[in-house]
């Protein structure tokens, strides 16, 4: 395997920027070559199957070699896993190559540069590392969608990143839990997942800072039985990722991303309440074995939530403690519940109405925090060095730093769905097949809807996170 220039793809010397793309040339001397399949970080299954489980790629006019283009994101090093094919379907042994990397260029946060510390991590809700908070949908296949966010509410065309299995999932991303490459690596700066599968187990699954959440490495948090008498995860209505909204600051905790679930209180679900998991930290990182502090959850709020939606949209108060969204089905109410820190422990104050009538119809709803900004180039002057650094920083839109939210609507062809245009002008339309709403946020109540999705979100998309 050589880069396009002819030289070894795995000297040492030549280290590549993880996550961005670098073009590689494939060579096999077989006369009768069809082409290669590889597949980075996890091995392949090499079988008569031809690429059972990686990427294909056809042999080029010279039936020797193939050119792939490959964005390693693992770091110090990456791994390629590649198979050459005859055309008789008969597989060559397998080759891995290691390609030295070094660490991801992650965005700097609003007021953040190099001189006041390095980013180690990408913002909350990107996924795939542009700086952008991103949308997470599951289908009606089963499988699992992304849709990159742009800065502005509206988002790229679908990318498949989960094939199947993914019905029926409760899933949250926020926030930096363990390392992809294997299940006890360290957090590698990639925002993660928790998800509970429709079988009821509760896992994290690394992200590979593309955006996919990695199976091969999963890692289950299984149920302690001190919590209740149910035998698994059965009992969670949702899952939210909320970052470190406790602000525990106590050795083992400090630093770390935070789970808030809404639970029955029996497998009937006659009732449900709020809980907190607070994160596990070991050196200033979440806990790649024990992510959260499962045998000691602490309950937000005892009852009243079986039916609720939680959004963790951000700190809407600027009070420095982030805030929950509420929506009420019954009432058709978004609700802004404060949060408060009262000696390091978490509660929610007197609600305030944040969203008129009309929000049980909205079948689902998501939040990443703040959406609107633009994505810079800037240079910081080194006063120690006397060189200049070149970062890049996400710029809030000037006016909209609070957290955002998106919802879809019914697939209804008698339901009228009112909106604002770019020009901020009243407009109105009908989804029969579901659209995706846009909803600025504000410190007391919401802007207008801007229409981001005009098909598909309650038909073909089963779920937003």
């Amino acid at each position: 395997m050589t880069n396009a220039d002819g030289t070894p793809a795995d000297d040492p010397t030549d280290r590549y920027q993880a996550r961005e793309a670098v073009t590689l040339n494939l060579y096999n001397s077989a006369d009768d070559l069809a082409g290669f399949c590889w597949r980075a970080y996890f091995e392949l299954s090499v079988s008569n199957t031809r690429c059972a489980s990686g990427t294909w790629g056809d042999v080029g006019p010279d039936h020797h070699n193939a050119t792939i283009t490959v964005a390693p994101s693992a770091w110090p090093v990456s791994t390629l896993h590649v198979v050459a094919y005859d055309t008789a379907g008969n597989p060559s042994p397998l080759d891995t190559v290691s390609l030295s990397t070094t660490k991801s260029d992650f965005v700097y946060a609003p007021g953040r540069n190099p001189g006041t510390g390095l980013a180690r991590q990408d913002l909350p809700g990107d996924v795939n590392g542009d700086g952008y908070a991103d949308i997470v949908a599951t289908d009606k296949d089963g499988k699992l969608r992304l849709y990159a966010g742009d800065g502005t509410g509206g988002h790229s065309a679908a990318q498949f990143i989960g094939t199947s299995g993914w019905g029926d999932a409760l899933i949250a991303h926020r926030g930096d839990l363990t390392g992809f490459t294997n299940a006890g690596a360290a957090p590698d700066g990639y925002e993660d997942y928790a998800v509970r599968l429709a079988d009821n187990k509760l896992y994290i699954y690394g992200g590979n800072g593309r955006g996919e959440p990695v199976h091969d490495t999963r890692h289950e948090l299984v149920h302690p039985p001190s919590l209740d008498d149910a035998p698994d995860w059965r009992r969670i209505r949702q899952l939210t990722l909320p970052g470190d909204i406790d602000k525990n600051t106590t050795e083992g905790h400090a630093g770390g991303n935070d789970l808030i679930t809404i639970e029955c209180v029996d497998d009937a679900c006659t009732d449900a309440a709020l809980w907190l998991y607070t994160g596990n930290t070991i050196g200033g990182a979440q806990d790649q074995t024990e992510p959260f502090d499962l045998n000691n959850r602490v309950r937000i709020s005892p009852s009243g939530w079986k039916d609720l939606t939680v959004l963790a949209v951000g700190d809407q108060s600027d009070d420095g403690v982030q805030d929950l969204l509420v929506r009420t089905p019954d009432s058709g109410m978004l609700y802004l519940y404060p949060g408060e820190l009262t000696k390091g422990v978490l509660s929610l104050g007197p609600r305030s109405g944040y969203g008129a009538a009309d929000w049980q119809n909205r079948p689902h709803l998501a939040s990443p925090g703040n959406v609107q900004g633009t994505v810079v180039t800037a240079t910081y002057e080194d006063p120690d060095a006397g060189t200049n650094i070149t970062y890049r920083q996400f710029q809030p839109t000037p006016g909209e730093t609070w957290g955002d939210l998106w919802s879809t609507t019914p697939a209804d062809s008698d339901y009228t769905v009112n909106y604002v245009d770019d020009t901020g002008a009243a407009k109105a339309t009908t989804c029969p097949n579901g659209c995706l709403l846009f909803y600025p946020g504000g410190p007391t109540t919401h802007g207008s809807p801007r229409l981001v999705g005009a098909s598909g979100w309650d038909t073909t998309v089963t779920n937003i996170f």
